[in-house]
């Protein structure tokens, strides 16, 4: 039978206004008593209240310690306390204090829950939102003391609350404040002194997701992997708060080993299995610390996207991380976007980061500095490449110091790193048998240079920018590179015993206290040099341009060598020694000012094959013999191609002196104004 519509309404009026009637708000109190349904008077415990309420119902606990543990199982409930600090649930049990379980959905306000086995347990597909709440205090040798989320189908909401001294005493489990298997969401939250037997200081995030805002940790440590957070085969994105920004902190969080034959990883964060994914936005990181790799951040074989993120003080000088004083990437894919790391120490190598087993790490925008007073690595300032890829964009590295090698990066163990449009200021590596104040490069590794800067680096021993071994250096392929001012025993801007190709760089006021003001190739290293310009670099010996010391070849292309100077020896732009090599300058090279005791321009030694074609020498002095060329006895082959030599001078052989009387043609070649001081070959 049918009704008419106007008759339906007071129906349906009649079922909206039960329903609203059927939330009711029920009362506990330390002066209540369990009688009756808690919604006309007060109650006394609050696990009678919960019996009482049914779904959608609000439980109103006044101020107290109520020393109870409470079970919700299949309830939609509220629970407020009349103030974080004097509605208090303390049992000082040793399981769980408050279980919420079934299907229930739960909120928990303004209430401390304290001295639990697992303060909070949340089971089956129950929900639970913590609001304001405070878990102190609790300990159990199982995994996440103050709160435990056994399901993996539950949504769990932590907001403007507090985790303060929980513990996990179990070497074998995880979480000292949280463990997880379900999705979790945390805004505005303390994670504050939290302790684990295993891994986990603060929180254990397995097998699911996590978006973290707003929040800081301080103070948390693991026995094992992940001072603040352990990260297992999980998805976890950490952030500012959206309505005010305000920024997560981590800070003073330590991964200890608990035996000297342990790891102890990520003194902030550890992140481990082949699906885990971590993103870091607009976070700081200030004074965390792990034995083993990772002070901050160590990643093994996942994906970091780290943004907008600070990095201060990650270790000390008298106990400092092993590798990676900020972030360890052993394997995966990352990515660094303007971020600032300032003061970050490792007491091995990579003072900031450790990217090694085949890790590959894009870095861009982004700033290094350090005090250089002190140590920050024995090897690797800034960074340590080793065996894995790494791409850095538009970031700087200022003032780093090490003990070995490397000032700002060791690129190591058949690496590739690829830099561009970058800084390196002011870096020193201090290693007696090693260099590159800034960067130093070995084991058939690959460095690639475009649009960078290098100035005032130093190195004690060999390559005041750059010190190479082995493998291949190429300089200036898209850009070209600025060096200045950078000093060493020798090689005042570049070493090199591998192979450098170099396109338009420009070398200026290199010195050393040695030989090769500018560069020096040693061993079996070669160079081809296109379009580069070296200027006013001076060594204390020999080349204040170039020492070329090795059996390889140097190429000169169209390249421009102005005013260096040797100050005690020869080749005040170039020398050659006597190692079978090969010398092959092309047109449109110039050679201009500067000098030399001797060979005030280019000195070739014996056994080399010479080749110069089309160059000029102009203005340079030498105050013993040769002014512009000095040739010794025995070149394996010797062709000069129309040469022009205009007002070189020198004692003996203003513009070449040709010590054996070696073949070489006169003709093609123009002699302007040279002189010999003495009287002997104003030009040969």
């Amino acid at each position: 039978m049918s009704h008419p519509p106007f008759l339906l309404f007071p129906t349906i009026l009649v079922f909206f206004w039960s329903s609203l009637a059927s939330a009711d708000t029920l009362s506990v109190t330390k002066a209540g008593a369990d009688s009756g349904d808690c919604t006309a008077s007060a109650c006394l415990t609050i696990s009678y209240a919960v019996d009482e309420a049914s779904d959608d119902d609000t439980i109103n606990i006044g101020a107290g310690t109520y020393e109870e543990q409470v079970t919700i199982d299949d309830k939609d409930l509220t629970l407020v306390g009349a103030d974080r600090d004097t509605t208090i649930i303390d049992k000082n049990a040793q399981n769980d204090l408050l279980k919420v379980q079934g299907d229930s959905v739960v909120t928990l306000k303004n209430l401390t829950t304290s001295r639990g086995g697992n303060c909070i347990r949340v089971k089956n597909t129950a929900d639970i939102t913590l609001d304001n709440v405070l878990v102190r205090d609790c300990s159990r040798a199982a995994k996440g003391a103050g709160m435990r989320i056994d399901g993996d189908d539950n949504d769990i909401l932590i907001k403007n609350s507090e985790f303060n001294d929980n513990s996990n005493t179990d070497a074998d489990s995880c979480g000292g404040h949280i463990h997880t298997l379900g999705p979790l969401t945390i805004e505005k939250t303390s994670f504050i002194n939290g302790s684990s037997a295993g891994n986990g200081g603060g929180i254990c995030i397995k097998d699911t997701t996590a978006n973290i805002t707003g929040s800081s940790f301080s103070g948390n440590q693991a026995w094992g992997d992940g001072g603040a957070i352990h990260v297992r085969n999980a998805t976890v994105t950490i952030d500012h708060d959206a309505s005010d920004s305000t920024r997560t902190d981590f800070s003073d969080n330590l991964a200890d080993e608990a035996a000297a034959e342990d790891d102890a990883r990520g003194g902030a964060i550890f992140v481990t299995g082949e699906v885990s994914e971590l993103t870091v936005n607009h976070s700081d990181f200030s004074d965390n610390l792990a034995d083993d790799s990772g002070g901050s951040i160590y990643m093994s074989d996942e994906t970091l996207n780290l943004d907008n993120s600070t990095f201060t003080g990650d270790g000390t000088t008298e106990n400092a991380v092993d590798n990676g004083g900020a972030i360890a990437f052993v394997g995966g894919t990352h990515t660094i976007d303007d971020c600032v790391f300032t003061d970050v120490i490792a007491g091995t190598s990579g003072g900031v980061l450790e990217i090694n087993t085949l890790a590959i790490v894009t870095i861009t925008n982004s700033y290094f500095i350090s005090d250089s007073s002190n140590t920050k690595a024995t090897n690797g300032g800034a960074i340590l490449v080793s065996g894995a890829t790494a791409n850095i964009i538009g970031s700087d590295f200022d003032d780093f110091y090490v003990d070995g090698a490397g000032g700002a990066i060791l690129n190591a163990n058949s690496s590739a790193l690829d830099i561009d449009g970058c800084n390196f200021r002011d870096n020193r590596a201090a290693g007696g048998t090693n260099g590159g104040g800034a960067i130093f490069t070995q084991e058939s590794s690959s460095l690639t240079i475009d649009d960078s800067l290098f100035s005032g680096n130093q190195a004690t021993y060999a390559g005041g920018a750059i010190g190479q071994v082995s493998g291949l250096l190429t300089m200036g392929a898209t850009t070209s590179n600025t060096f200045s001012n950078n000093a060493a025993a020798t090689g005042g801007h570049f070493f090199g015993q591998g192979t450098l190709i170099d396109t338009g760089s420009s070398f200026t006021s290199g010195t050393t206290t040695s030989a090769g003001g500018a560069v020096r190739i040693n061993s079996s290293g070669s160079g081809t040099f296109t379009d580069s310009t070296f200027t006013s670099n001076t060594a204390a010996t020999s080349g204040g341009g170039i020492y070329f010391s090795s059996t390889g070849t140097l190429t000169l292309n169209n390249a421009t060598f102005d005013g260096n100077n040797a100050t005690v020896d020869r080749g005040g732009h170039l020398y050659m020694t006597s190692a079978a090599n090969t010398l092959d300058i092309n047109v449109g090279t110039s050679f201009s000012n500067g000098g030399a005791v001797n060979a005030g321009g280019i000195y070739v030694n014996s056994n080399t094959a010479v080749n110069i074609d089309q160059t000029t020498f102009s203005g340079i002095t030498a105050a013993g013999d040769g002014g512009a060329l000095y040739l010794e006895p025995g070149q394996t082959s010797l062709v000069l191609t129309s040469l022009t030599f205009t007002n070189n001078s020198a004692d003996n052989g203003g513009a070449i002196y040709n010590d054996d009387g070696a073949a070489w043609k006169m003709d093609g070649h123009t002699f302007t104004a040279n002189s010999a001081t003495d009287g002997s070959g104003g030009a040969v």
